[in-house]
């Protein structure tokens, strides 16, 4: 029984994918001076936020690299369709979901989820943008009844390449 593979982690991870939301430079009349910016903090506090405040991916093609546990890199491709990211469901055996955006524009993802002898945390932290480039760290552990707690760690970064052609996957 495949209980937690590289495709459930991904999914995981793009539930806790990550955008810092903004603009561009602040609109000043022709030739006035732009504002004074307050220097920048070196910490703030961690936001919590929703499922429904997670920015939507980019539709189109996208591209992973994920090294799981220092292994070779496994680069696979999928056609995004920029929905908004769906809730996990309610039976879906996970009894805690936390995810906060730290002051810097991280968002940081814990999951605490149980089915019959297995139950497994996962904590996940993703920075970047959806849309052209993100990056994330993923830890899950997993515990089987009568075996020891096993670890895997997961680095990915994700680039997005272009539309979405004919027969992609998504």
């Amino acid at each position: 029984m495949k209980l937690l593979g590289p495709a459930a982690i991904a999914a995981l991870v793009l539930i806790a994918g990550c955008s810092k939301s903004g603009g561009g430079a602040p609109n000043t009349a022709a030739g006035a001076p732009a504002p004074a910016q307050p220097a920048a903090q070196a910490s703030g506090p961690d936001t919590p936020i929703t499922v429904a405040d997670l920015p939507r991916l980019k539709a189109g093609l996208w591209e992973s690299s994920t090294v799981t546990d220092g292994g070779p890199a496994e680069v696979s491709r999928t056609c995004e369709t920029g929905e908004p990211i769906k809730s996990p469901p309610q039976d879906s055996g996970c009894t805690q979901i936390s995810i906060k955006r730290t002051f810097l524009g991280a968002v940081v993802f814990d999951m605490t989820c149980a089915t019959g002898p297995v139950s497994s945390s996962v904590h996940a932290t993703v920075t970047g943008d959806f849309n052209g480039s993100y990056s994330s760290d993923t830890m899950a552990t997993i515990t089987m009844q009568g075996q020891p707690p096993k670890t895997i760690k997961t680095h990915s970064d994700v680039r997005y390449i272009g539309p979405c052609t004919p027969g992609a996957d998504g």
